[in-house]
């Protein structure tokens, strides 16, 4: 009987290819995830304040108390978009009745957004009649204002009430990632990807 030894297994260099093949399937697995996450993220973000708006525009057209008085219950509902803090997103009531964001002394709730994982407010912008975004200049910003008995959303910028579609795009400016939010006049809100610069 004849013994042949037989080696059995890989070469250094077999495992050396398996090695690196393996590493670079796994780093584009990795960075593909990571922009995935983003993009979920940015979409939630939207959806949030998608959410935000509703709840609003409930509160503005039901009733919903907003100080211990009487008159609290009176009171418009709004949110404040603006970017000189492009990083937060304001409910506010309408106390003094000029359909317009006044500062802190309305403020219901302050709502900051995770910059470094969702992004941040992108732009503001007003759709006109031919559906060119016209983007609001410097850092001026736009209020979203719901009172009953009109189920109709007014807007304002300015102090000055402007008609509609306002769009907000939300996301990241260095990767393209983002998300329109667009609140029509009649209350509805869409959230795509149409208006993204």
């Amino acid at each position: 009987m004849i013994l042949t030894s037989l080696k059995k297994g890989f070469t250094l260099v077999e495992l050396m290819v398996v090695i690196t093949i393996m590493a670079i399937v796994t780093s584009i697995v990795l960075f593909n995830n990571r922009d995935l996450n983003s993009s979920l993220l940015v979409s939630n973000t939207a959806y949030e304040i998608n959410l935000l708006v509703r709840e609003v525009q409930t509160y503005g057209l039901g009733v919903v108390g907003t100080d211990n008085t009487s008159t609290g219950f009176t009171y418009g509902q709004g949110v404040h978009f603006d970017m000189v803090t492009p990083d937060q997103v304001i409910s506010f009531a309408d106390k003094d009745d000029n359909k317009a964001y006044s500062g802190p002394s309305e403020n219901i709730h302050v709502y900051k957004l995770n910059t470094e994982r969702a992004g941040s407010l992108l732009s503001i912008c007003t759709v006109d009649v031919g559906g060119i975004c016209n983007t609001l200049s410097g850092g001026t910003g736009v209020d979203v204002v719901f009172k009953r008995p009109n189920p109709e959303a007014t807007f304002t910028v300015s102090g000055l009430e402007i008609g509609g579609p306002v769009v907000i795009n939300l996301g990241f400016s260095t990767n393209k990632m983002c998300r329109s939010i667009i609140i029509q006049k009649t209350g509805s809100i869409q959230i795509n990807q149409q208006y993204c610069i």
